[in-house]
Formats: structure tokens, sequence, C-alpha cells
């Protein structure tokens, strides 16, 4: 909903892969030569079984894997996870209508995140995110898949979320940019109202651009109970 990924780190295939890249060129400093087709193997086999069983594999998963096969010391371990994660979110850039239209729903609503974290990047790397763009105090708790070891479409997470932020479905709105991991998800799970949002970097027009979701909640959830 809110970042948009401007130098498709996402993408494995791009030679120009800030992320991969950067893994990269640290090592290389350290004198440890790895190739980016080495990293690009493992990563899409971790992204593979992320899909396969919904469990997450965090980023460390690539570092101790290299670790093993490039016999690297372990005091460089957290540095190339900071290397990974850090030009990852160094790529993200905040929706121009994502600060204005979380203003104006916080007035509304409380707010929270249930979040599949980017490469099983540790959450604490989103969590930087969103206050260096100004949004984190707009948010009343957040769900990183990091922390929990599952990740959406499971309902775990979202029974996980709903236990420790004693939530109530019936009093739920989900929104969610993602059919199958956002919608699909909530609706499995039993929340009824979800609304999906359009990713303005896709080829898709399904979804309600964010800039016109206060407005459409209005329209769909709070109307009738104002002529009421």
């Amino acid at each position: 909903m809110y970042f948009r990924d401007i130098k498709n780190c996402g993408d494995l295939n791009n030679p120009n892969n800030p992320c991969i890249n950067g893994v990269i060129k640290y090592l290389v400093s350290k004198q440890i030569q790895v190739s980016g087709e080495t990293i690009r193997k493992k990563l899409a086999e971790l992204r593979e079984k992320r899909y396969e069983t919904n469990i997450e594999l965090g980023i460390e998963e690539l570092v101790s894997y290299l670790a093993q096969e490039f016999d690297i010391d372990k005091d460089e371990l957290e540095p190339l996870v900071d290397v990974f994660s850090t030009a990852f979110f160094s790529s993200a850039y905040l929706d121009p209508y994502a600060k204005e239209v979380l203003t104006k729903l916080k007035e509304k609503y409380q707010l929270g995140i249930i979040s599949n974290s980017p490469f099983g990047i540790p959450a604490r790397y989103s969590r930087r995110a969103l206050q260096e763009k100004g949004i984190y105090d707009l948010f009343d708790f957040m769900v990183f898949s990091s922390e929990e070891g599952i990740r959406k479409p499971d309902g775990k997470l979202f029974e996980i979320t709903f236990i420790k932020y004693c939530l109530n479905k019936q009093n739920t709105i989900y929104i969610g940019n993602h059919l199958i991991q956002d919608i699909e998800a909530a609706r499995n799970f039993g929340i009824n109202d979800v609304v999906l949002t359009k990713q303005k970097d896709k080829d898709s027009d399904l979804g309600i651009p964010l800039e016109e979701l206060p407005q459409h909640l209005y329209e769909k959830f709070e109307e009738n109970k104002d002529e009421s």
C-alpha cells in the first residue's frame, strides 16, 4: 500500500539488482568471490519454499548458506544482512498519497499492518523505513512475517495478530493490494469487509486507487450508518 520498489529489487533477474550487487561488493571488499548467479539461485530457492509452505525464511538463510559455502567468518553475517536489507529499502519510495490517506483514515479508524516481510528481511528494517517516511506513528500495531515465522496467505498470521491485539473480525476492514495474499487470505480467515487497492506499478486495472480510498470506505461502510 505504501511502498514501491523503484529499482526492481524483487526481480532476481535484474542485473542491476542493488541487493544482490551490494552483497557481492561487500564480499569482494573482504576478498571473497561469489557470483551473482549463486546468490540469485539461492534467493529463488528460498522464495519458492516460502510460496510452497508459507513459512517465513529470512534473509539470514541466504547469509548462512553463503557463510557455509564460502567459509565466511561468522562476524560478517550481520553486516551482510544489513547490506542486503538496507539496499532493499533504499530502493523503496513512499506512494505520494500514502501519508495523506493514512492521516485521514487515522481520524476514524485504528490502523495496523499485517505484512509479509520482503525477502524475509528483519522487521526492524521495515519499522525504520516507516519511521524515515514519517508514517510509523500513524499505526497502532504492526505484525511482520519475519517476526512470526509465517506468511500470508496462511491464516495463522491473521490469527496471531487478532489474538495479540484483541481484534474483532466483524469490526475490521482489511485493505491490501494482492488478491491472494491479502484479499483471499483475509476472507478465508473470516474478515468480510475487504478492499483491494490498485498497484500503480503493476499492469492491472483491479483495485481502488489509493487516493480514492477514504471516500470509497465512507461510501461502502459509513454512509448508511450516517443516514440511519
